[in-house]
């Protein structure tokens, strides 16, 4: 007989509901925009702004395997590197850190064009537009040229780590896990 996997790992909380409000009740969950190895991104809402302001929260559970304190050191490292980058106009600004007992969530820019892959795949934003092509070519070589100026070296660029902004004229990379 083979065992079927639960998807969720008794070593690693359940992801926080919709609805759930985080950051002392400044932010709430309202919406699922990706799931990864990572753990779950949300589009949150400011409670506390006068103006509706949203902000992609990267929900990253703490374990409680032995593998944990390497997996904290992971996260930290994450955090680290994207704050250090998170100064350029390419690079997707990292607001806060929100711990609480169970999750780590990084409050970043919410970006409502989504990623690169589907502006090109789904939306061919770019099709026939060699000069806007370029435009973006150029502005991830910006991002990453930043980095390396910081020694900082991604590892991870693709289409689904480049979020689109102002209907997919700006570029910012994101997910410095590795």
């Amino acid at each position: 007989a083979t065992m079927v996997p639960s998807p969720q790992s008794p070593t690693s909380p359940t992801p926080p509901a919709l609805g759930t409000y985080i950051d002392g009740g400044a932010l709430q969950l309202v919406e699922i925009l990706g799931y990864g190895g990572y753990g779950i991104v949300y589009r949150a809402v400011d409670t506390l702004s006068s103006t509706p302001t949203s902000y992609a929260v990267k929900c990253l559970p703490h374990s409680n395997k032995r593998s944990a304190a390497r997996q904290r050191q992971l996260h930290i490292r994450e955090i680290t590197l994207h704050q250090l980058a998170s100064g350029h106009p390419n690079v997707v600004t990292l607001h806060r850190v929100v711990e609480d007992h169970q999750y780590t969530f990084i409050v970043m820019d919410y970006c409502p064009d989504g990623d690169l892959f589907t502006q090109i795949l789904h939306r061919r934003r770019y099709l026939g537009n060699n000069a806007l092509i370029k435009e973006v070519f150029l502005q991830l070589l910006d991002a990453v040229e930043y980095c390396h100026s910081l020694n900082i070296y991604h590892r991870d660029i693709k289409q689904e780590n480049v979020l689109c902004i102002d209907d997919g004229l700006r570029h910012a990379i994101t997910d410095f896990g590795l």
